[in-house]
């Protein structure tokens, strides 16, 4: 059965197992395969597939994940936000872009490794990943435990693990 990414991440949450399920994740401008059954397996795969290491420069079109990537311990790895991100103080310092109709000419100019997006406004991932800059869509949580399962995911994607656990 076909699922959203809210539907898997609800699903994942409740530790159904899917481990018969075929599960995709788009990164790079491939799309990479793993069958997996819980939110821990999924992350660790993704990075497996994904990343070379932590990214160094990140964009966040998402005020909440802007926050969240400051709390983690991740904020200087932030180097522009969206125009909603003002917390913490910091943030409010950041170049801000619009999440709702961003330029991806913008975003590919900060030269950043990695863009945080909470939905998809038209075509900017496939517009990165023509550019050769990864993004990752994390939708807006729906739950205090959907917050602390995307802290965890930044938390690994970002290097900061022990940060997402506090």
């Amino acid at each position: 059965a076909l699922a959203g990414r809210g539907q898997l991440h609800q699903r994942l949450r409740h530790g159904e197992d899917l481990a018969g399920s075929v599960v995709f994740v788009r990164f790079g401008g491939r799309l990479e395969h793993v069958c997996r059954s819980s939110i821990a397996t999924l992350v660790a795969a993704w990075r497996q597939v994904s990343l070379d290491g932590p990214p160094s420069a990140i964009v966040s079109l998402s005020a909440g994940h802007t926050e969240m990537l400051y709390a983690i311990g991740a904020g200087d790895q932030v180097i522009a936000a969206d125009a909603y991100s003002d917390c913490p103080a910091a943030a409010a310092d950041l170049p801000h872009l619009d999440a709702f109709s961003p330029s991806v000419e913008s975003i590919v100019a900060l030269e950043s490794d990695l863009v945080i997006i909470f939905f998809d406004p038209g075509g900017l991932v496939e517009a990165l990943e023509s550019a050769g800059v990864r993004s990752l869509v994390l939708e807006a949580p729906d739950s205090v435990d959907a917050v602390f399962d995307q802290m965890e995911l930044l938390g690994e994607v970002t290097g900061h693990p022990e940060g997402a656990s506090d």
